[in-house]
């Protein structure tokens, strides 16, 4: 017989009190539902204004990349973080959804919104193909898995001598979502806030997951799965909902990309690409909330700032993953987490212990 996941919050030992031997699952965090809504508010004023602030075709452009990669980013944080899962077909999945909407538009055409609906599930789809096989493995296994199918459509795409699929040309002049006339600086601002609601929503959607037993599951799965199997979560069907869940959204971003950039190709695939990302999660914090979004703001911001070095950037890139992992290895979120507790619990016991109003006759 399994059990509910809300069945693991009612019989697994709190921290307080663990059972000898095992693992209790960690928490998403630990700051106050205050904080966060503080931060939350904060985040999408700051969101909503900046495109009035950096009104111009390059900075707009750099917003737009940023919600869709942070999009990315939070899907495989999802599966790599908090699910413990270690794929590295995030990317593939990526290029799956743009792919997918690519060709349905450029060869059929089938309207780009339709198309782009067409390249989540197709991600779901491909999820389950490369899921099912990776489950069964452990660690390193899964990562060589999971490349294998990154650099297998990354070959079948290059080398397609039919064409269909752009060969290593690509594919362009298919999207933008009608939205080809408009002026170069209202076409992005249209983007730009299509693509902060696709952030939201997908930030949304995960941070209520993570909030519900399903997500606890996730955790006791990736911190304690022996344990966690014994209680009766199933393990293989959990994995692969993740996998589904990560790929739907990755692959409504892939689809959105090249909707945007009204061209795909094999560069999609690009290893330097995966590793930008990779090191967008490890600097923001991987399995925090937060983490992936930060990471992506400030690696895209220092990708930009570095472009006059470009032979350098990925060396300077390299360098912050291996201090980042040596010196703060739970990323920048975990210690900014930290001193907002520390605050918080100050702040508490002031209250608590200031006198209380009114007079006494």
């Amino acid at each position: 017989m399994t059990a509910r996941p809300e069945e693991l919050t009612q019989t697994t030992p709190s921290p307080a009190a663990p059972v000898a031997g095992a693992p209790v699952a960690t928490g998403v965090s630990v700051r106050s539902a205050g904080l966060d809504r503080t931060v939350l508010a904060l985040a999408v004023g700051a969101a909503l204004v900046a495109p009035w602030i950096l009104h111009t075709p390059y900075w707009l452009n750099l917003l737009v990349l940023i919600c869709i990669y942070a999009t990315v980013n939070q899907s495989w944080n999802l599966i790599m973080g908090f699910a413990g899962i270690w794929s590295f077909g995030q990317l593939a999945l990526f290029g799956v959804g743009a792919y997918t909407s690519a060709l349905l538009t450029y060869h059929y055409g089938v309207s780009p919104f339709l198309g782009t609906a067409a390249g989540a599930v197709a991600a779901v789809l491909a999820s389950m193909v490369l899921g099912l096989p990776s489950l069964r493995l452990r660690g390193a296994y899964v990562v060589l898995l999971t490349l294998a199918f990154h650099e297998l459509l990354r070959n079948l795409i290059t080398n397609d001598t039919t064409k269909w699929s752009g060969g290593g040309f690509g594919l362009f002049g298919f999207g933008q979502y009608g939205l080809a006339g408009l002026p170069q600086t209202d076409r992005m601002m249209v983007f730009y806030y299509a693509a902060l609601v696709l952030l939201v929503l997908t930030n949304l959607i995960i941070w209520r997951i993570l909030k519900s037993p399903l997500g606890l599951a996730f955790r006791a799965l990736r911190d304690a799965e022996p344990y966690a199997v014994a209680r009766g979560i199933p393990e293989y069907r959990f994995k692969l909902l993740v996998f589904a869940i990560s790929a739907f959204f990755t692959g409504l971003a892939g689809a959105f990309y090249a909707n945007f950039l009204d061209a795909v190709g094999p560069s999609i695939f690009d290893f330097g690409l995966m590793m930008n990302l990779l090191a967008m999660i490890v600097i923001g914090g991987w399995g925090t909330f937060w983490g992936p979004i930060v990471g992506t703001i400030l690696l895209l911001y220092l990708n930009e700032a570095l472009r006059d070095i470009d032979e350098w950037r990925v060396l300077i890139f390299g360098l912050l993953m291996i201090l980042f992992v040596i010196l703060l290895p739970q990323g920048l979120i975990r210690p900014l987490e930290s001193v907002a507790d520390r605050l918080g619990d100050r702040i508490g016991r002031r209250g608590e212990r200031a006198p209380s109003g009114g007079t006494t006759g």
